[in-house]
């Protein structure tokens, strides 16, 4: 999230498929580490993503590195796009968006 905010329009970049150039050796790299990487986070990360011993990932897995990806880069697009401010400011106790997100994560 870090990385997103200090960088969103490579934040957004990343997430436009049709301006990336998917045969890239270097974008498939990347893309395979940070997958090993979520995968590590909810499974086995010796493992590449979509296999196993019996050649495909579980389906728990699968969901649940959706959900926590999905979360992830919803919470930081909301941040980005200034989306929080105006709940971060109305709710008690929260400092700003930030914090905001800090306290949902948290709370997941």
């Amino acid at each position: 999230m870090a990385f997103a905010l200090k960088n969103p329009d490579l934040m957004r970049l990343m997430s436009r498929n049709e301006m990336l150039d998917s045969d890239r050796p270097a974008l498939i790299e990347s893309r395979r580490v940070a997958g090993r990487a979520l995968a590590g986070v909810f499974g086995d990360a010796s493992v590449p993503p979509g296999k196993s011993t019996s050649g495909r990932m579980p389906a728990a897995q699968a969901v649940t590195m959706t959900v926590a990806w999905a979360f992830v880069h919803g919470l930081v697009t909301l941040l980005i796009d200034g989306r929080l401010k105006s709940l971060a400011a109305s709710a008690e106790g929260m400092r700003s968006a930030e914090n905001l997100v800090d306290a949902a994560i948290e709370h997941a």
